[in-house]
């Protein structure tokens, strides 16, 4: 028996459908079974599905973090065997091949206008489609409320859950915004949690969420029917982020960073900051005997926050790179260890992308990703993602036992090598076909009762 299936069959089985009551607290969800951390469908898959016409709607899609890099991997699997269409107000610097773009209308300031004027004007736009065209889309793939004409809706995050956790003070920032930007923000969140509240309790099609954990927080916050919604994770493109990079680009990389080969490059990659837990991971670079650990932040924050009460000696080992989307693989090449650990993350793209990589991962077993993970097999999962000296001793253990490391690294790679993004194209597709065969017999049981009820 694997090492995997051992674990697997060790792991504590989760329960999304038990209702429970109170608040939600930070503390690590159970670890999904062996049957969901292997993608499960409801049926076999096809031996060669009929080409489908499909459109993909989303505000934004390009090579960035989050929803835009989702949306293009998907359009650019599925484009393979289907035609793809994509609806989306702005693509900047995407790599879309053999699809056909449609530009949206919308406003490009702040969360709240850019959202708002797209909701309305791509409902305007698909009802002028379906009006004048002929020609239908066999499947309409959409983001959550904001696209409640789509059969499939894919959630990433859950805005009542973020407005939750503001409330008790477990989603920091590292500097509030001011004026027009903080009116803006709380605006979107509002609109998107009151949105999001109507659409789930009461839509018909079917929801993809990310991660268990999504869907758990779809049920409780949103009111979702557990029932209407698959579980199918994020994936990850194993040939862009791969182990063989490091010949190509780790030397190059390390001299532009000033970083021997005899030190420790770990990596955090991430916006958003205060909740990514870059505090911690500065924390895990202080302990006695990682002198020549030397911390790489690839992303956007406020480093002045983090940076302000350190000593200078420790300011001097933590660099950053700013926002790296089109090359960040130079950077998971480059570097020795991963960490993440992030106090709410629904998935995290790129903890995948570490773990194809070939690095020894150290992540939040908070985590959307960590679910499809087992601690010590895949990655080190931490239990407390606030607590410093659990990261250190989880980046100890990985720079003195070196069999782990390479253990750890080789396991991440298998793992992300199951994940890839054909197999989330097939799952979603999968869903929306055994979605629509539901819904399909629930209405003839309702005309064949209208029926024996008129004889």
């Amino acid at each position: 028996m694997s090492d995997r299936v051992v674990a697997q069959e060790l792991t504590a089985m989760i329960d999304l459908e038990h209702e429970t009551s109170g608040v939600l607290t930070m503390a690590p969800r159970a670890r999904v079974p062996a049957s969901i951390v292997d993608m499960p469908v409801p049926r076999a898959l096809p031996e060669k599905r009929r080409r489908m016409r499909i459109a993909i709607v989303s505000p934004e899609v390009g090579p960035g973090a989050g929803v835009p890099h989702y949306w293009q991997a998907l359009a650019n699997v599925m484009a393979k065997h289907h035609e793809v269409h994509v609806f989306t107000a702005r693509a900047s610097g995407a790599s879309l091949k053999n699809i056909r773009l449609h530009r949206v209308w919308a406003v490009f300031f702040g969360w709240f206008l850019l959202h708002a004027t797209f909701y309305f004007a791509v409902r305007c736009q698909f009802f002028l489609q379906r009006m004048l065209s002929r020609k239908k889309f066999d499947l309409i793939l959409g983001i959550g409320a904001l696209t409640p004409f789509a059969d499939i809706a894919t959630a990433h995050f859950v805005q009542a859950r973020e407005l939750d956790l503001q409330k008790q003070g477990l989603f920091p920032r590292e500097r509030a915004p001011k004026g027009l930007l903080s009116l803006d923000y709380a605006l979107y969140s509002r609109t998107m949690s009151a949105l999001g509240g109507n659409f789930y309790r009461q839509s018909e099609m079917g929801i993809v969420a990310i991660s268990a954990a999504v869907k758990q927080d779809l049920v409780l916050f949103e009111g979702a029917r557990a029932d209407a919604i698959t579980v199918v994770p994020n994936g990850v493109d194993t040939v862009r982020f791969n182990p063989a990079n490091r010949e190509l680009f780790r030397k190059t990389v390390r001299k532009e960073l000033g970083i021997t080969e005899e030190q420790t490059m770990l990596l955090f990659v991430g916006n958003s900051w205060g909740r990514k837990g870059l505090r911690t991971a500065i924390e895990a670079i202080q302990g006695p005997g990682q002198e020549d650990v030397r911390l790489v932040v690839v992303g956007e924050g406020v480093r002045d926050v983090f940076l302000d009460s350190l000593p200078p000696q420790l300011v001097n080992r933590i660099l950053f790179t700013g926002k790296q989307n089109e090359h960040v693989e130079r950077f998971y090449a480059a570097a020795d260890v991963f960490i993440l650990p992030t106090l709410y993350e629904p998935f995290g793209l790129v903890i995948l992308e570490a773990l194809a990589s070939g690095l020894p991962t150290i992540v939040s077993a908070c985590a959307g990703a960590s679910e499809w993970l087992v601690d010590g097999l895949d990655a080190i999962l931490l239990q407390d993602a606030s607590d410093g000296s659990e990261a250190r001793a989880a980046l100890h253990r990985i720079l003195t036992e070196p069999d782990l490391a390479s253990y750890l690294a080789k396991n991440g790679r298998k793992r992300a090598e199951e994940l890839h993004w054909g197999a989330v194209a097939d799952r979603i597709i999968d869903a929306f076909e055994v979605r629509s065969e539901a819904l399909q017999s629930k209405t003839a049981m309702k005309e064949e009762a209208s029926q024996l009820l008129a004889e």
